[in-house]
């Protein structure tokens, strides 16, 4: 395993070429945490594991994540909620594996974010346990298909995948993103 980076929010949309785990957690004290559970792995799996960290993911979504072959994600994120990083990696690059973890995520937050996992997929809840955390990474990385792990398309359509009739993302020169959502709305009858 090479040497971890720890990176801030302020890193630019180049992620590094050799990682293929990419753990997305705002808590420093919770990326060590799993970066020393995915450490306790027997040598020959962890040494196929180059591990990146992020503190935020928006600029995520407009990045190249085909050398990701899982990505461990945090829920309550700033800037962009887990959720969404998770259905934007699930439409664009369908074989990556993915690993949810909150500690604070609400019912709703949960409900949305189960209909884009797969079936063995689960959420993670926090505080980690060693066995869980192992057993739900694992998992991810044994059914991940490398093979598909290639953008869907590059274009920011809307997307029934994604959970809205309709979404666009624009990202400009400061560090805010903009996600615009449009439902179709129909009118109720009124008696007479």
């Amino acid at each position: 395993m090479s040497t971890l980076e720890q990176l801030g929010p302020s890193l630019g949309i180049d992620l590094s070429p050799d990682w293929n785990v990419l753990i997305i957690e705002d808590e420093p004290l919770m990326s060590a945490l799993m970066s020393r559970y995915i450490g306790s792995l027997p040598a020959p799996m962890r040494e196929q594991m180059q591990m990146g960290f992020l503190s935020s993911g928006w600029k995520l979504l407009t990045s190249d994540l085909s050398p990701i072959r899982v990505a461990v994600v945090d829920i309550l994120l700033p800037q962009v909620t887990g959720v969404d990083l998770m259905k934007d990696f699930r439409r664009r690059y369908p074989g990556i594996g993915l690993v949810p973890v909150t500690g604070m995520a609400t019912e709703p937050m949960k409900r949305n974010l189960r209909e884009v996992l797969f079936e063995h997929e689960r959420i993670l809840e926090k505080p980690l346990r060693r066995e869980d955390f192992l057993e739900l990474f694992m998992g991810a990385w044994n059914l991940s298909d490398p093979k598909s792990i290639q953008p869907r398309s590059p274009e920011r359509s809307p997307s029934k995948e994604a959970g809205l009739d309709s979404w666009s993302v624009a990202i400009n020169s400061n560090p805010g993103i903009t996600v615009e959502a449009r439902r179709k709305l129909t009118r109720r009858k009124t008696a007479a």
